[in-house]
């Protein structure tokens, strides 16, 4: 593992999500905190932000759909993702209301960060991946929305 690599990029990122960690929202509310929050700490340091954070939805090609269509699994759902200096973070599956945010990195040298089955899944000619617009939220709105979230799950 290329520990330089681990130091500039996969830590501050994962130190960034760790409050949110055991957080569980919709897949799409989730792909709000991780550009909320990657924002609001560039903003925090008055750092310019060279390359802003990408939303995407993941979805299989209609042809590997219709050869897979036995196939019920995970792996054929579409769902939403996050791209940012190649880490992928993965929000959950569109269709779901109940997500956990898992933080990705497509570096090479980079072992025991997430499961390189997705990062294969991204890489594969017949994903085809659509970016979505996400608004970006200030931290404040997105404590409300996990505040309305534990207080929903809880009625």
């Amino acid at each position: 593992m290329n520990k330089e690599y681990e130091k500039d990029v996969i830590q501050p990122v994962q130190n960034l999500l760790a409050p949110y960690a055991n957080q569980t929202l919709s897949a799409f509310d989730n792909s709000k905190l991780v550009i909320a929050v990657i924002h609001a700490a560039f903003e925090k340091t008055s750092t310019y932000l060279a390359e802003p954070p990408i939303a995407y939805e993941v979805a299989m090609s209609v042809d590997d759909r219709v050869e897979s269509e036995h196939d019920k699994s995970k792996n054929s759902a579409p769902f939403y993702c996050v791209k940012w200096q190649n880490i992928w973070v993965h929000c959950g599956l569109t269709n779901d209301y109940s997500a956990s945010i898992q933080l990705f990195s497509h570096h090479e040298e980079n072992e025991g960060v997430g499961d390189m089955d997705f990062i294969d899944r991204l890489s594969l000619g017949s994903t085809i991946l659509r970016e979505i617009k996400v608004p970006v939220m200030s931290l404040q709105q997105v404590e409300f929305m996990c505040m309305e979230y534990a207080h929903f799950d809880h009625c």
